[in-house]
C-alpha cells in the first residue's frame, strides 16, 4: 500500500505542498520570454520565444486523436496617456498540431501559410513553434504617426477537437486551454 492512499499519506503530501514557494506551484505552462520587431526592407519582422509546455490533459488528448491550436494574438498599439491606446495593427497566427499513429508523428499546419511540417514528437513541434523567426509584422509606413508604438503579445494553447460527450466539460475547465499575460515591447525606438 502505497502511503499517498493514506489519510496520513494525504495529510503529509498536503503540507508538503502548502511549504513549496508559489512559483513552483503557479509555474505558467505558456507564456512570452521575449520578443522584439527590427526593420528590414520597409517591413517590421517579429522575433520572439514562446514557452509552450501542454498540460496533461492536452498531452492525453493528442495521444488520443484531438488536435492542439497554438493561437498567437499579435497587437500593434500607440499609448494615448488619459485616453485608450489606439489600435494600430492587429494579426493572429494559428498553427495546428496532431498525432498521425500511423507514422506517429506530430504535423503541424500554420493556417496563415498552409505550411505543414512533421515532427518526432510533440514537444519537438511545440519547441520549433516556440521560435518565431522574422514573421512579417507590418509594413513601417503604417507606424508614420505612431509615437510612441508598442508591440504585444499572447499565446494561447488549446485543445481543438473534442469528442461530443466531453464538450460541455471542455467548456468549463481550463485543463483544456491555457493563455498566457500580455507582453509588450517598444517598437521603433
Amino acid at each position: 500500500m502505497r502511503l499517498s492512499n493514506t489519510p496520513l499519506g494525504r495529510l503529509l503530501l498536503a503540507a508538503l505542498l502548502s511549504l513549496a514557494p508559489p512559483a513552483v506551484l503557479a509555474e505558467p505552462l505558456v507564456g512570452v520570454e521575449e520578443a522584439h520587431a527590427e526593420l528590414e526592407g520597409g517591413v517590421w519582422l517579429l522575433d520572439a520565444d514562446l514557452h509552450l509546455v501542454p498540460s496533461k490533459t492536452m498531452r492525453q488528448a493528442v495521444d488520443n486523436g484531438a488536435r492542439l491550436e497554438l493561437r498567437l494574438a499579435i497587437e500593434v498599439y500607440q499609448e494615448r496617456g488619459w485616453w485608450p491606446d489606439s489600435a494600430v495593427a492587429e494579426l493572429t497566427q494559428r498553427y495546428t498540431l496532431r498525432y498521425h499513429p500511423l507514422t506517429r508523428r506530430v504535423v503541424t499546419t500554420a493556417h496563415n501559410s498552409g505550411i505543414r511540417r512533421s515532427y518526432a514528437d510533440l514537444e519537438d513541434a511545440l519547441r520549433a513553434l516556440g521560435r518565431l523567426q522574422r514573421l512579417p509584422l507590418l509594413d513601417h509606413a503604417l507606424l508614420a504617426d505612431c509615437d510612441p508604438c508598442y508591440g504585444r503579445l499572447r499565446v494561447q494553447l488549446g485543445v481543438a477537437s473534442v469528442p461530443l460527450l466531453l464538450q460541455p466539460v471542455h467548456w468549463f475547465t481550463d485543463h483544456w486551454r491555457i493563455e498566457s499575460p500580455w507582453y509588450h515591447w517598444p517598437i521603433g525606438t
